[in-house]
């Protein structure tokens, strides 16, 4: 119910929004489950309005940290690839420089796919991180297969493998093996059966109908 008041009052305020800034930042931040990355959006948007004084876009961003810790905005910040942002909240906390300034110098001299994978693995959203490493050609297929197995991402693997890449040929097939060993040691012997019929892997389809 929150939620929907929520946006409500959000039609009314965003009407002004750089007069209801704070309001518009508290209401995204009351909701089930904050909307942070909102929040977070509202002083970036600040920041490209001609009207928008730095003074303003302090106060805001100090308002914010007021309502939310900072370590959880820094991740927030880092999560949406907003590096300028992440330093500025970093800066802002009781966080140590030398925890976070030379990780983010590092992030700045990658390519964005590069960093785009180190932010995910990070912050250990592992899903995102092996997509990004598919989709980065300068990555060696093994290293996105063992990342897979790593943390068990089977089923994410079949659906990010299933987009045809050039560098990536039979990858997918790989995939579905790996995912069909990973479904036998189970005792899914059937699931595992149907996956390997995908990759037309005949020898394990006939093994594990034996089991």
């Amino acid at each position: 119910k929150i939620n929907s008041v929520s946006e409500a009052i959000l039609k009314v305020l965003r009407v002004d929004p750089l007069k209801w800034i704070d309001s518009i930042i508290t209401v995204y931040v009351v909701q089930e489950p904050p909307r942070l990355e909102e929040a977070l959006n509202c002083i970036i948007d600040l920041s490209k309005e001609g009207e928008s004084s730095p003074d303003l876009i302090e106060k805001s961003l100090k308002y914010l940290l007021f309502l939310v810790p900072a370590d959880k905005l820094f991740d927030v910040a880092l999560g949406m690839y907003q590096l300028p942002l992440a330093l500025s909240i970093g800066r802002r906390s009781q966080k140590d420089p030398k925890d976070f300034e030379p990780f983010l110098e590092h992030l700045v001299k990658l390519s964005e796919i590069e960093r785009q994978y180190q932010i995910n693995d990070h912050l250990q959203r592992y899903p995102q991180a092996l997509k990004c490493l598919y989709e980065n050609e300068s990555v060696k297929s093994e290293v996105f297969l063992e990342y897979m197995k790593k943390y068990q991402l089977y089923k994410e693997a079949v659906v990010i493998s299933s987009v045809p890449l050039q560098y990536r040929d039979q990858v997918y097939d790989c995939v579905i093996n790996g995912f069909g060993d990973y479904l036998a040691l189970k005792g899914d012997h059937f699931s595992a059966v149907c996956l390997f019929k995908r990759s037309k892997n005949w020898s394990k389809v006939l093994l594990s109908s034996i089991h």
